[in-house]
């Protein structure tokens, strides 16, 4: 589980280039994740964590999230 949760962190400070900024998506609900905290759905699974990875993606390289 740690190494899930430190997989997606770095990416989403890849992504925010802001550690105060990927700290506030992970926390904050998100609509694609049924208003879920990203945060939770990747402690939660593997598969929890790639959609919230995919949803990384999408913010990095442009698609809609």
């Amino acid at each position: 589980r740690l190494a899930r949760v430190a997989r997606v962190w770095s990416f989403a400070v890849d992504v925010w280039q802001n550690e105060e900024e990927a700290r506030d998506f992970l926390f904050r609900p998100h609509p694609m994740i049924e208003d879920k905290r990203p945060i939770d759905v990747v402690i939660m699974s593997e598969f929890g964590a790639e959609m919230v990875v995919d949803i990384l993606a999408g913010l990095k390289y442009g698609s809609a999230a």
